[in-house]
């Protein structure tokens, strides 16, 4: 008789039941745990940016009233819905703090909600030609969307790129060529 002959399918049953329940105690207790959950920074859904530039690779831009013709849109995802996001919008970025390209040219607030959605799509954004020296404006520029979960520090060694306190922070690039003569 093989060892296993001995046992009863009952006990053999009550011993996996007995087995299963104490695994989903030990589940239960890590769940309730007071530890905090991991905060996950905020995601910039590539599948939402407008213009795509993995579709038009660089854009070509003219201007119409003041500001590069073309709309700058994106989704962002953050899993913490009750966390507020916060979305500074960049051209031709520098940490020089004497330089007004040290400073988003468009700031948005999205405040969350208990129970609000994941993605939350940012308002319209484009660029003024003031935030592109006359002498500067003909040739390549570089848009950047920076999102974070936090207000940014504005007097880092990186202003508006770092986010304040524990934050987390993402951020996508648009290239842009501006043709001598079409946006003066």
């Amino acid at each position: 008789m093989t060892p296993h002959a001995e046992y009863d399918s009952g006990v053999i049953s009550m011993r996996m039941h007995a087995s299963a329940v104490s695994f989903i105690m030990v589940l239960s207790a890590l769940s309730c745990s007071s530890e905090p959950t991991r905060n996950l920074s905020p995601s910039i859904i590539t599948e939402s940016v407008e213009p795509n530039p993995t579709q038009v690779g660089i854009l070509h831009a003219t201007c119409l009233n003041n500001e590069i013709d073309i709309n700058f849109r994106a989704s962002v995802r953050e899993y913490n819905t009750e966390q507020t996001i916060y979305a500074y919008w960049f051209v031709d970025y520098t940490p020089d703090v004497s330089s007004a390209n040290s400073q988003p040219f468009h700031e948005q607030t999205i405040s969350g909600e208990p129970g609000g959605p994941e993605e939350r799509e940012l308002e319209i954004a484009r660029v003024p030609l003031s935030w592109i020296p006359a002498t500067e404006r003909a040739g390549s520029h570089l848009v950047e969307l920076v999102v974070m979960d936090t207000q940014a520090e504005s007097t880092s060694a990186e202003p508006y790129r770092v986010p304040s306190e524990d934050g987390l922070s993402n951020s996508f690039p648009w290239a842009i060529e501006i043709e001598d003569g079409t946006c003066e």
